[in-house]
């Protein structure tokens, strides 16, 4: 009777145990609340001075669109408590939590994810689909930039 009652011990805390030291991270599903929204965020420049106002939309069906870029379609997916998403002309975003908010960081088609990102900046996740003449805006600006180089 006592080794089958210190066999019961034994296992409570032994479950205990593994309970107690097991990380609680959050789920993929409960992430996608975070993210799934539009998105105002900023990219570099062409040229390589500056930056202009990038706006994302993270839609429900795993698909984004972005206010600017050749193609401006991809797709999206949950990666370690982190957005990624992947556009159709090989550019990778993230966009990640912060300690204080959030940040968009974007690597170059073939770029190694472990290197430095090409390009970083804060993320604002707004309210509402991004206005089609913001997107105009943003892509005047960009025509004009290309048209001083």
């Amino acid at each position: 009777m006592h080794k089958w009652l210190a066999s019961i011990v034994v296992i409570s805390l032994s479950l205990f145990t593994v309970g107690c030291n097991k990380k609680t991270q959050p789920n993929k599903d409960s992430m996608v609340p975070v993210f799934v929204g539009y998105w105002k965020t900023f990219a570099s420049n062409e040229s390589g001075g500056g930056q202009r106002q990038l706006y994302v939309s993270v839609l429900e069906g795993h698909t984004a669109k972005s206010s600017i870029g050749a193609d401006r379609d991809g797709t999206w997916e949950i990666v370690a408590e982190r957005l990624e998403i992947k556009w159709k002309d090989g550019w990778k975003d993230f966009i990640l939590k912060t300690n204080s908010g959030f940040k968009k960081m974007s690597y170059a088609p073939n770029r190694p994810l472990d290197w430095t990102a090409t390009s970083s900046a804060p993320a604002y996740k707004v309210d509402g689909p991004i206005k089609t003449e913001e997107i105009e805006s943003t892509e005047r600006e960009s025509n004009a930039i290309r048209t001083l180089e």
